[in-house]
């Protein structure tokens, strides 16, 4: 019984310096698939609050994490780093079963 070939992720250096927090370098079979970069960028949200017996909407500030890899002609991001390189893996056409 063989052992099934994985995708394997190596950090590297994140050249995209626009919010990208990590870049990897994903390969398999010593084939390279492509990066997977996670983003991680400021946010807000509207949220009703309660004052003073009315009703009142407030900004927060929040967090907008994402994923996203090259090549990838199809999305823009992901929420998962998993998703992501299933995608990778789709596309260079070693996706398991």
């Amino acid at each position: 019984m063989t052992s099934a070939s994985k995708t394997r992720l190596r950090k590297i250096d994140t050249v995209d310096d626009d919010f990208a927090v990590v870049t990897y370098e994903a390969t398999r079979d010593g084939k390279v698939l492509g990066t997977v970069t996670k983003y991680d960028e400021p946010d807000h949200k509207t949220v009703p609050t309660w004052k003073s017996g009315h009703r009142e909407l407030k900004v927060r500030n929040t967090r907008l994490v994402y994923w996203a890899c090259d090549p990838d002609p199809y999305r823009e991001g992901y929420d998962l780093r998993a998703d992501c390189v299933k995608a990778l893996e789709r596309i260079a056409g070693v996706a398991d079963s």
